[in-house]
């Protein structure tokens, strides 16, 4: 096992990643400061890093839409994440807000070239919803979020990756005043269980193989890797072996190839 590239990712990449055609995709959350006439203004934009795991090479997407002020901190990079599924060949993504007491999520999609929102507004909202039957918004232009403009609320979103079924929970808010447990919605439940049945799509590497990796990660980024999570992002193609280095606050720090001489 050889350490073959490493990546140095974008300011505000996340470790929400799935495989998309040849090329491995992640979001990114990030602050960006604009000066008009004196005055400094923030804005959180998003966006997607690709990585081609074999010929290394990268590139970014931005999404055209962004939040006006910093919300990188709590939920705000997090909640931006890739769903795992496709819908007609596209990038699913969603984005969760903290409101009063529940998480407002929005969903979007993105085939390469144009970015659309879900807009369908049910009243009242459904806990559940299926991305085909879904009304969608095309970003033209870019511009603000529009925080009314969320599809399902709650407490955690699950989705099917097989049937981009969208479920959330009810909210844990008031866990500690009512009780240890918490009430969970029928649709959560329902998606769950689906989950539970469903194959991972990272089957987990050999320990023989984990611990090649282990010994050819370099020196000078070994005392940064967290054996405790690593594993649950590493992926392998053709004999290629990913791994990240992530920080709970910084996101994506590093992102590491082995090739397999096996």
């Amino acid at each position: 096992m050889r350490h073959t590239h490493t990546w140095v990712p974008p300011k505000g990449t996340t470790n929400s990643v799935v495989k998309w055609n040849e090329e491995f995709v992640y979001t990114r959350a990030y602050v960006e400061t604009q000066k008009t006439e004196e005055i400094e203004t923030e804005i959180t934009r998003y966006g997607l890093w690709f990585i081609h795991p074999i010929t290394g090479e990268e590139r970014t997407v931005e999404a055209p839409f962004f939040r006006s002020g910093r919300h990188l901190s709590n939920h705000g990079v997090k909640m931006f994440r890739l769903r795992g599924g496709t819908h007609e060949g596209a990038l699913v993504m969603s984005m969760g807000i903290q409101k009063s007491y529940d998480i407002a999520y929005f969903l979007f999609t993105y085939d390469g070239v144009v970015w659309r929102q879900v807009t369908q507004n049910d009243s009242p909202r459904s806990q559940e919803l299926l991305l085909e039957e879904q009304e969608f918004r095309v970003w033209e232009e870019p511009g603000p979020l529009d925080s009314r403009a969320w599809v399902i609320a709650g407490g955690q979103l699950l989705s099917i990756s097989t049937s981009m079924l969208f479920a959330v929970d009810n909210t844990h808010a008031f866990a500690y005043d009512s009780g240890p447990d918490s009430p969970r919605s029928d649709a959560f439940l329902r998606a769950l269980k689906v989950l539970e049945e469903t194959p991972s799509r990272w089957p987990p590497l050999s320990s023989e193989l984990q611990d090649k990796i282990k010994e050819a990660i370099p020196d000078e980024i070994r005392p940064r890797v967290n054996y405790r999570s690593w594993l649950l992002a590493m992926s392998e193609k053709d004999k290629a072996v990913l791994v990240p280095v992530d920080h709970a606050q910084q996101g994506l720090q590093f992102l590491m190839r082995f090739a397999s001489d096996l």
